[in-house]
């Protein structure tokens, strides 16, 4: 079963038995809203996909946001 919503939507509900997989275009347009989601995690893990090329300030800015090491999967 899967969930889809729009990150700019998505409503902060703790759902820590499931996994996450965001799908992002342009990281840098929601450096915010991943920095609140790492900070308190909603769910138990987290998988990103990265659809265009990054940058390695960004990848850094996102390992910085992973304080509680949820981040299990980046492609």
């Amino acid at each position: 079963m899967f969930l889809f919503e729009n990150i700019e939507t998505i409503k902060p509900e703790l759902l820590n038995y499931l996994s996450a997989v965001y799908i992002i275009t342009s990281p840098q347009n929601h450096l915010e809203y991943f920095e609140r989601e790492f900070n308190q995690p909603n769910f138990k893990d987290y998988h990103l996909f990265f659809l265009n090329e990054v940058s390695d300030d960004i990848i850094r800015k996102f390992a910085d946001f992973d304080k509680h090491d949820v981040v299990q999967s980046i492609q």
